[in-house]
């Protein structure tokens, strides 16, 4: 019944690729002791998207995360699922996975855009909504796109280990795990029709298990466009990998602190949208941040 219940709210929006009144509905993965990077969210980036009701933001913790309390839980916006925090051997694509689920089972066919960030990411919701609505493609696969083809780290040490019997290629293109946006229809053919159909689902990496998941739907005749979101993905001290072409959608790798002279240096509308920033590109300035 549940099932039925989705298929037929997202049948009203399957033949309609018109997004320009959809909302956004972000999921913030962040681990229960990481009150600071939320507090830090909460006083910048969510501050600047203020009450408008076509952006939903939630920080997603698991109720299985060995007793640390969630003190921050008054504010209203952290939703608890139920997963094992972690984030090896698979615990955040289950994370992440339950997430989807959420998103599907408890918001209406017009909140039509899956957000996943990180708790270090800086993020732009109005300018990721604004792209998201300008897209007319079938389905929308959005984010800082990783480099195709890359091998799978096979060292059981390493944080980003992958066994072959979870992948035994190398990965197709991927958006990074920093930020990624999907359709909501995407979503539904991945959890609901396909699930059960996909030889390989649960990876280690987050990121790679999103887009092996999407890869399969591509390769079922899904037409799905891989749309690059501006992004600095390495840090403000990593400038060989540092966008210039400002202001950027997603920033990553920020501390609670950063996260704050980040918004200080940008200058915005009144409707939140950036337009330039005070000195110049904020490489140089974040990195005197104290």
């Amino acid at each position: 019944m549940l099932l039925l219940q989705r298929f037929l709210a997202s049948a009203k929006t399957r033949d309609a690729p018109d997004r320009g009144n959809i909302s956004l509905w972000v999921a913030i993965i962040s681990a229960p002791e990481n009150v600071d990077r939320r507090e830090a969210i909460r006083r910048t980036w969510l501050r600047s998207v203020g009450n408008r009701g076509d952006i939903t933001a939630r920080f997603v913790v698991c109720t299985e995360r060995k007793g640390v309390p969630i003190v921050d839980v008054w504010h209203g916006d952290v939703l608890e699922l139920p997963c094992e925090e972690g984030y090896a051997r698979g615990r955040l694509t289950k994370k992440v996975r339950a997430t989807m689920e959420h998103f599907l089972t408890h918001t209406d066919s017009h909140t039509d855009a899956f957000m996943k960030a990180d708790d270090d990411s800086y993020v732009l919701l109005r300018s990721i909504l604004q792209q998201v609505r300008a897209n007319r493609a079938e389905h929308y696969y959005m984010g800082n796109k990783l480099a195709p083809n890359a091998e799978p780290i096979r060292d059981p040490a390493h944080r980003w280990y992958e066994p072959r019997q979870n992948w035994p290629g190398r990965y197709p293109e991927c958006m990074a795990g920093m930020g990624y946006v999907l359709d909501r229809e995407l979503l539904r053919k991945i959890i609901d029709e396909d699930w059960t159909k996909m030889p390989y689902k649960l990876l280690y990496n987050e990121d790679r298990a999103t887009c092996i998941w999407v890869k399969y739907q591509v390769d079922q005749g899904r037409k799905i466009e891989y749309v690059e979101i501006p992004s600095q993905h390495d840090g403000p001290d990593h400038v060989e990998h540092f966008d210039t072409s400002f202001p950027l959608f997603i920033y990553h790798r920020l501390d609670p602190t950063k996260v704050d002279c980040l918004y200080q240096e940008m200058v915005s509308n009144a409707d939140g949208s950036v337009t330039n920033w005070r000195d110049g590109p904020p490489t140089e300035r974040m990195r005197r941040c104290k």
